[in-house]
């Protein structure tokens, strides 16, 4: 039974593994929530690791500066380019990058020079052909910058695609001059934004259809022209594995440069980038370090750069790799769901979608984002079908159970089966228990008093007061046979002290009886009496019948001799018969009176009986005085001293005349005195049940 449930369990397991493993892998394939995992992914970029090769001239505040500064930078000399580039290669700079267009010629004369040529002490012939210099072309500034370019071989330039796709195929290029293109190194720059607005991936390598040649972007020229020519490896499309938030790289304001204030900077062997960290200039993205903080262009260039010098690439999660995760998470999860208890399902699923959701730290600085979205809803989805499944087969469950055990156990019992059905085993078992025996004595000439349609109303009365008690005790009703009652303690569910709710139960009934007699007596219908047979051992207590109709009981030879033991009664003329076993664990709860060692019919082996009185503390002086002198008397009874038995027995009548034992043992010293017994050991043979 137990293999059947597991491998039963562990299909409904692999069921719900491989529906959940399919629905979530075509979500995945889908991917409409793309944007979650993009946040939620972003706290994975924690790292503060710029690289020290890497320094930024920045075209920020400081340099755009009316009064200390170089002014707007629309009305920028490239004269300003040229002498920055000369000092920054004067102080070893090994390559320098300008993130900035120069797709136009200079017009005019820029108001620098201006106000230079009129504090000199020009005629006004001679400053209006200096100011006409600045109108031929090629302008004075490119013709300089020109040549400042064509003076080194480490300078980038670059140029952009004003085609709006997600393409590296470049169809409408802004180039730069031709004169500055033939003297300097040529990258390609294009970014774009994923749906979020963030900035996280680039193309590395760019088709030109106007030249017909692939060509790499901006990162790739730099690497390769830092490296002496060593083309990097990268895929076309690359993820910045982003190694600080804003600002982190070393920083030079442009004026710095171009003014040659560079002590203290160390430029030597460098990657220099030249580029816009002004806010007013609008070059400025959204990425996944800051989202709420805007990057510089050039900083983002430089994050790229450091990428593809450290070959830090970063790998999405193939949706067939989230497949396989959520296959084996799910499984995990639905395993330890389906046998464990309710707040442990829930504890398993917390530790294992947080487990997975840290682990994407730890697989990030490896190099792969797991998805973070789709293997948690399945995960959620999967505990939840799990849970429904666990639910309805537990709903079904507990019908069946309380179908087969609600009609003879108490509700506080039934409840606790229903909790816990495991500790329940509808099969055979072993237990040890108590059972309950009771009859209706003379229950013929009860009968013939009354007409059968009156015998069967209070024959329910009685049973039902008698099975109340029983049930208020936890006991189990086991059946009501013609106008027998069964019942027993100790199972299905473990009730350590069985026997001491038995014997609580007997007193009790007997007690209700008198309650009845009350009733009945008022009515005017007769009185009914019943014995009662306790017993207790070991049994095999299971489901007895077919699937259609079965019951619970119990099989055992305890079974036989606690009927056996009601029966006796009548031998004794006592109410409530126990044997030894039921006394052992009664503790000293209780007033009991050893009556005899008794062979029952069908039994080999004798049985000490005792007769239940009452709880502890009930009797009387007297009735304990009458309970001490008996067990004396039987003491003389035991050593075949039966004339001084007789004796007590008789001085115990005098105080009880209708107790039934002492009646009893009178007449059998009576029979002994006058046929002395052979091979005696005291024991008391019953040949009839």
């Amino acid at each position: 039974m137990k293999k059947q449930k597991l491998i039963k369990k562990l299909g409904v397991a692999l069921l719900i593994t491989v529906v959940t493993t399919i629905l979530f892998t075509a979500l995945a394939a889908w991917n409409p929530l793309n944007k979650w995992q993009l946040k939620l992914t972003n706290h994975l970029y924690d790292r503060n690791e710029a690289s020290e090769d890497i320094v930024i001239v920045a075209i920020d505040e400081n340099s755009l500066d009316e009064e200390e500064g170089l002014g707007k930078w629309q009305d920028w000399d490239r004269s300003y380019y040229s002498e920055a580039i000369k000092n920054l290669e004067e102080n070893g700079a090994k390559v320098i990058a300008m993130d900035v267009i120069f797709s136009e010629p200079s017009e005019g004369i820029s108001e620098g020079d201006l106000q230079t040529l009129m504090s000199e002490n020009f005629s006004y012939e001679d400053a209006f052909k200096a100011t006409y210099d600045y109108i031929e072309t090629p302008h004075p500034d490119d013709q300089e910058f020109g040549e400042v370019l064509e003076q080194y071989d480490n300078i980038i330039l670059i140029a952009d695609s004003q085609t709006t796709e997600k393409t590296n195929i470049v169809t409408n290029s802004i180039l730069p001059l031709e004169e500055f293109r033939d003297n300097s190194e040529l990258a390609w720059v294009k970014a774009y934004l994923d749906e979020d607005d963030v900035l996280r991936r680039v193309y590395t390598k760019f088709y030109s259809e106007e030249e017909g040649e692939w060509s790499g972007d901006f990162g790739t020229k730099v690497v390769e022209l830092y490296k002496d020519g060593v083309v990097p490896e990268t895929d076309e499309e690359i993820l910045i594995n982003y190694a600080a938030p804003p600002y982190s790289y070393k920083m030079v304001p442009f004026v710095d440069a171009y003014n040659g204030y560079l002590e203290g900077v160390d430029l030597e062997g460098k990657i220099v980038l030249i580029g816009a960290t002004a806010t007013r200039l609008n070059d400025n993205y959204s990425t996944p370090t800051s989202p709420l903080y805007l990057m510089p262009g050039v900083e983002i260039r430089a994050n790229e750069i450091q990428t593809i010098l450290e070959e830090n690439y970063l790998l999405e999660q193939s949706v067939t790799a989230q497949a396989l995760l959520i296959a084996f998470l799910t499984f995990v999860l639905v395993a330890g769901v389906m046998f464990l208890p309710v707040l442990g399902g829930v504890a398993a699923t917390a530790v294992i979608i947080t487990g997975h959701q840290l682990s994407g730290g730890v697989f990030f600085d490896y190099g792969l984002i797991l998805n973070l979205v789709y293997p948690t809803l399945a995960l959620l989805a999967a505990y939840l079908g799990t849970t429904l499944f666990k639910y309805m087969t537990e709903i079904k469950e507990k019908t069946r159970i309380k179908g087969a055990f609600g009609k003879y156990v108490n509700k506080d019992l039934a409840n606790k089966i229903l909790d816990n059905p495991a500790a329940l085993k509808l099969g055979g078992e072993k237990r040890i228990i108590t059972v309950f025996f009771s009859d209706i004595a003379d229950f013929t000439h009860f009968s013939e008093q009354v007409e059968p349609e009156a015998l069967v109303a209070q024959l329910n009365e009685y049973f039902e007061v008698m099975a109340g008690v029983i049930l208020q005790n936890e006991g189990n009703l086991n059946k009501f046979e013609g106008d027998a009652i069964m019942a027993f303690w100790g199972a299905p569910l473990d009730q350590p002290d069985h026997a001491i709710m038995a014997a609580k139960s007997a007193l009790a009934c007997r007690a209700a009886l008198t309650g009845l007699h009350t009733k009945w007596q008022a009515e005017n219908k007769p009185l009914l009496n019943f014995r009662v047979g306790l017993s207790t051992g070991e049994v095999i207590a299971g489901n007895v019948g077919s699937q259609e109709r079965f019951d619970y009981t119990v099989m055992g030879d305890i079974v036989n001799l606690g009927a056996r033991l009601e029966s006796a009664n009548k031998e004794y003329g006592t109410h409530i018969m126990i044997p030894g076993a039921t006394v052992a664990g009664l503790g000293d709860a209780f007033d009991l009176r050893r009556l005899d060692k008794l062979r029952v019919k069908g039994k080999d082996e004798p049985v000490d009986v005792y007769e239940l009185i009452a709880v502890k503390g009930q009797l009387t002086d007297q009735h304990r005085a009458i309970v001490e002198q008996f067990h004396q008397a039987i003491e003389y009874y035991r050593n075949q001293k039966f004339a001084e038995a007789e004796k007590r027995f008789q001085e115990i009548l005098k105080l009880a005349p209708n107790d039934g034992p002492t009646q009893t043992y009178i007449t059998r010293c009576q029979h002994f005195k006058a046929n002395p017994p052979q091979g005696w050991d005291a024991t008391w043979t019953l040949d009839h049940k």
